[in-house]
């Protein structure tokens, strides 16, 4: 009977030892900056030995809600905060540790609220500061109360603090464009005409981004910033990979403007590339004020100009009249010029868009 007695005595009192050695373990190998979540021989994540009951205290995650893509939460730079609320279940906690990305807490990083709880909170700029990488993190805490029950649980979540980016190219099938200032125009070569968008972006989402047109017929004169749509479809224009391209109709004339605008998958907001910002003229970009992008005018225009000439005396009275390829008029033969020393000559068209004329005035004296 008592080594049966003592065999028993013996047994519990290693196991308490053993569970003292145990907590005092876990605290003399964790540190501010060393909290690592168990692994298994390929390095992933695991329970740890000790069982995980419900009489262990609670572990609570506290981020704002956002978009979430196959069970992946999406933050940005400036919502990214969490917060990790432990609360007691049976017994007051005694040991803490928790890891967010590379850097360890400690019990004494908590704050106890009046409730009783334990809670770290980090926010979006401090934990911004701590992360080095873009990517998946994750967060992981462990926590013990003074009756040795544990509990463990961690969150893995994206970080992307880098907006996507997009470059633009306008297809020209002749290679030429005629510009008039920061409008382009494309003549009666063009059947139609195409924008590619290319976006880079490694958390690309192509419902998220759309493109798009505007369009106004030519006699409208101008296709206005404050004309096009306020957003564009996500998903509109999307062509593969990371593409988008954007078509008139063919044989459909008009100014035109084609736009993109979107997030990723975070919600920052698309922006345009270096290359883009430094074009200049009719080529650049303009950002709309709902953070769209807009190219300036484009102009497909198709028909070919009708045009008018006309020659006048000095009384105004128009002596000829007409309008035909190499057309040449010699002024001399005309009774008002025998007597003056000047004529009046006027070239006009009813064209919508600005026409190139290529003429010659030449005078000679007899």
């Amino acid at each position: 009977m008592k080594k049966t007695g003592w065999k028993i005595l013996f047994t519990i009192a290693c196991l308490a030892l053993a569970g003292g050695l145990m907590i005092g373990s876990r605290n003399a190998e964790a540190s501010e900056n060393d909290v690592n979540p168990p692994e298994t021989e390929t390095g992933e994540e695991t329970s740890t030995d000790e069982e995980i009951d419900s009489d262990g205290p609670s572990i609570e995650w506290k981020m704002e809600e956002v978009n979430v893509y196959d069970g992946i939460s999406y933050y940005r730079e400036d919502n990214c905060g969490i917060s990790i609320i432990v609360s007691e279940a049976d017994a007051e906690p005694v040991l803490v540790e928790a890891k967010v990305g590379d850097t360890g807490f400690l019990m004494d990083d908590f704050e106890m609220t009046d409730e009783g709880s334990y809670v770290l909170t980090l926010t979006a700029e401090e934990l911004s500061d701590l992360i080095r990488e873009d990517g998946e993190v994750t967060a992981y805490v462990y926590v013990q109360d003074a009756d040795d029950h544990v509990n463990e649980d961690a969150l893995t979540f994206v970080l992307d603090r880098v907006s996507p980016e997009f470059t633009l190219s306008v297809e020209d099938p002749s290679g030429d464009e005629t510009v008039d200032g920061e409008t382009a125009y494309y003549g009666s070569s063009h059947d139609q005409l195409s924008a590619v968008f290319k976006v880079a972006e490694e958390y690309f989402d192509p419902l998220l981004i759309g493109a798009g047109k505007a369009r106004v017929d030519i006699a409208d004169r101008e296709l206005t910033m404050n004309a096009v749509p306020e957003q564009i479809t996500g998903g509109a224009g999307f062509s593969d990979g990371q593409t988008y391209l954007v078509e008139t109709d063919a044989g459909a004339e008009g100014i035109y403007r084609f736009g993109i605008s979107g997030t990723d998958r975070a919600g920052n907001p698309l922006v345009m590339s270096d290359g883009e910002m430094r074009k200049q003229g009719y080529q650049k970009c303009i950002q709309s004020k709902t953070g769209g992008y807009w190219t300036e005018q484009k102009v497909l225009d198709l028909t070919k100009p009708s045009l008018s000439f006309a020659v006048s005396g000095p009384d105004q009275k128009v002596f000829y009249e007409g309008m035909a390829a190499g057309d040449a008029v010699t002024v001399s033969e005309y009774e008002p010029f025998q007597q003056s020393e000047w004529a009046k000559v006027m070239i006009r068209t009813e064209d919508e868009t600005p026409c190139l004329l290529d003429y010659q005035i030449m005078s000679s004296s007899e």
